[in-house]
């Protein structure tokens, strides 16, 4: 149980200087790309989000909860080394090309969606009740739109 512990206290202060680091790299770099998940996430007026439903708030809560380089480096921990090499084998590269739920996209496939809910189950952010719960809302919105 004490090397569980201390193991998870080094993961935790590895991923707050991570954040801290690729933050302040972000920040001064003035890496304009935008990823189409942050586009969607950050141009949500007021209108477009007061006529959604609370499963799709909850999933654009959770985008922008993944969108930090705290939630991807976690990510990238839970990757295999393979996984890891279909993403370029750089995490920092990655992060910029892909974000946190495009590196997910790209590894396991499915829609952003999808992508979104599984990530942030992933790295703890959703309980599996939840999760399913949510992915179950996705499915029914998707077939109605298809019928």
């Amino acid at each position: 149980m004490t090397s569980e512990l201390n193991i998870w206290q080094a993961l935790t202060l590895i991923v707050v200087m991570g954040s801290l680091y690729f933050g302040v790299l972000f920040y001064f770099s003035g890496c304009k790309k935008k990823r189409s998940v942050e586009r969607g996430a950050a141009a949500m007026t007021s209108d477009a989000a007061s006529k959604m439903s609370w499963w799709q708030k909850e999933i654009q809560e959770l985008m922008l909860r993944l969108k930090p380089a705290a939630s991807a480096l976690v990510l990238w921990s839970r990757f295999t080394l393979d996984e890891q090499d279909r993403l370029g084998g750089d995490f920092e590269k990655a992060y910029r090309k892909y974000g946190t739920v495009g590196m997910y996209q790209k590894v396991r496939k499915g829609s952003i969606a999808e992508a979104t809910l599984h990530a942030a189950w992933w790295i703890n952010l959703l309980s599996t009740v939840t999760r399913d719960q949510l992915l179950r809302k996705l499915k029914e919105e998707n077939q109605g739109r298809t019928l």
